[in-house]
């Protein structure tokens, strides 16, 4: 039995309260402010508190407990409401369970095509600097960062600039906008036959089983390629990037 959760609470009920909870601490803010908050539409947010989503998605409860600033409370909402899937998420996402996450002021600058890139090469281990974002993003990007480092997103110690806290999670809204902004400015289609990157899609007619086979293939794919980025062996000073990805075209529950 999880902490959070009482016995004769289902999960509707527990998003609600969560939501009640989180307007009466903030009565300042509107329906609409917080639904934007929770980065959800208020039509969403609305059904929720009047318990009229019955089947939540996981990415609703993730919304409402990122936003309610109860996220690491995630596991175990999936272990006490989705036990099926409950292990199959722990190996999928254990790496990231102990990673403080991307508050929400914070999520809107690597969401920005405009800032996203001078974010992400700052929370590389190794940092940047004013030459490679100047050489990245031009003397326009370098006002942004000076402007970054000023409002204290970013720091700058010994002429290296880093993020205030280079262990984070992103939710997955977020992690979706930066990977299609890195793509997008950063995947370079020109040398794909050298063997330093790789770009494919493919797409056919799949059942649920189907799909879970490749969510395996994929958490295990990410577990190598994790090795690879951690390992002293394969160091370097180019900074990479490794996007995976899966999922319907469309989808009908059955």
């Amino acid at each position: 039995m999880s902490t959070f959760a009482l016995q004769d609470e289902d999960l509707c009920q527990a998003l609600r309260r969560r939501v009640k909870h989180y307007k009466k601490d903030h009565p300042a803010l509107s329906s609409q402010q917080i639904a934007k908050r929770f980065k959800m539409s208020s039509s969403t947010l609305n059904r929720i508190e009047n318990e009229d989503i019955r089947n939540p998605t996981i990415d609703q409860v993730l919304k409402v407990l990122r936003g309610t600033g109860e996220a690491n409370d995630l596991l175990s909402f999936i272990e006490e409401y989705y036990p099926d899937i409950s292990e199959t998420y722990k190996k999928i996402y254990s790496h990231n369970l102990d990673n403080s996450r991307v508050d929400f002021e914070l999520e809107k600058y690597f969401e920005d095509p405009d800032t996203f890139l001078i974010m992400v090469l700052a929370y590389t281990d190794k940092g940047t600097n004013f030459g490679e974002i100047e050489r990245e993003v031009g003397a326009k990007g370098v006002r942004t960062l000076r402007h970054l480092i000023k409002k204290n997103i970013l720091t700058v110690n010994e002429g290296i600039i880093k993020g205030t806290d280079q262990k984070v999670k992103f939710s997955q809204e977020t992690t979706k906008k930066v990977l299609l902004n890195t793509i997008e400015s950063c995947s370079q289609s020109e040398t794909i036959n050298k063997m330093k990157n790789f770009l494919s899609i493919q797409t056919t007619g799949l059942s649920e089983e189907g799909a879970r086979v490749i969510t395996n293939i994929l958490k295990k794919t990410y577990e190598e390629v994790d090795n690879v980025l951690k390992s002293e062996q394969y160091k370097g000073e180019n900074k990479y990037f490794v996007g995976l990805v899966s999922d319907f075209l469309n989808y009908k529950e059955v």
